[in-house]
């Protein structure tokens, strides 16, 4: 097995879960700011650990400025996704998310990093607006119109903030080989971003809080999931191709359409079948 490749199923694994997660979060309806607060704050706490065991404090121009890119940027995707995931299914959700920020890297890695678009890729790009015709088509008797458009369109900007974090991200793993100090900035950016701009809702925390032992604890086991997927994305970005990493672990979206069918009981029918049969072909194609 290829390096790229093993660290890409290890990111998968721990991505797929911690997308579940964001479902789990949406359908308990828990607050997406003390939720994505203490995310980042116990994020923070792992990449600590991480940095002392795995790595060392070496700083440059470009971790700095990659890290407030992402601490600022990627808490947006996250509430795009928490917001959207009330409103349309989890396969609704996650197959056009992984289809169509994939099909963006690609062009996004031809553009800057002068990476190779094949015609296998550009068949697996067609396949991917067919998948969301059919998802599309489809909606369950719970969205209203209004709703499932709204789910539509934060789907759509978590896509476009994705894809261009995930630009940065390729950047960082390509310039700069020391992952930890990145990793640490990253969650402690994001955390101090969400003082300063909540800090009236954070400081009002306390024991009566709703839901607020829950949310911490549910939080941890996310920030867990999180930043160790993170890791093994950024190990896989360093030897790996762009798209085809992202690809390659864009089957880890199965994992949270398929334990929100079984948990949650999300209705399967003939054209979501047919969609998923396609997004595999799909995400195959992208790794020719």
């Amino acid at each position: 097995m290829e390096v790229w490749l093993f660290y890409s199923l290890i990111a998968a694994l721990l991505l797929g879960f911690f997308s579940f997660t964001t479902k789990i979060a949406s359908e308990r309806k828990l607050d997406e700011t003390y939720i994505l607060f203490f995310l980042y704050l116990f994020s923070s706490i792992y990449s600590v650990i991480y940095l002392f065991l795995f790595g060392e404090f070496i700083l440059n121009s470009i971790t700095i400025i990659i890290a407030v890119i992402m601490g600022i940027g990627y808490p947006y995707v996250l509430k795009t996704r928490l917001i959207s995931l009330r409103y349309i299914s989890a396969s609704t959700y996650f197959i056009n998310y992984r289809i169509f920020s994939s099909t963006i890297l690609l062009g996004l890695g031809v553009l800057i990093f002068s990476e190779v678009l094949n015609y296998f890729q550009l068949l697996g790009i067609l396949i991917g607006f067919l998948v969301f015709y059919l998802l599309l088509e489809k909606k369950t008797s719970s969205e209203t119109n209004v709703e499932f458009k709204k789910g539509i369109l934060f789907l759509f900007i978590g896509i476009v903030l994705v894809s261009l974090l995930h630009v940065a991200a390729k950047y960082n793993a390509v310039n700069n080989p020391e992952f930890f100090t990145y990793n640490l900035l990253h969650f402690t950016i994001g955390t101090i971003f969400f003082i300063f701009t909540k800090f009236d809702k954070i400081k009002q925390i306390n024991s009566k809080t709703k839901n607020i032992k829950f949310i911490i604890w549910f939080s941890a086991l996310q920030g867990l999931l999180f930043s160790g997927n993170g890791m093994f994305f950024y190990y896989a970005y360093q030897v790996g191709n762009l798209a085809i990493v992202y690809k390659t672990i864009s089957y880890s979206l199965f994992i949270p359409v398929v334990l929100s069918i079984i948990v949650y009981k999300e209705k399967v029918d003939f054209k979501k079948v047919i969609a998923f049969v396609l997004t595999v072909v799909s995400i195959y194609l992208f790794t020719i």
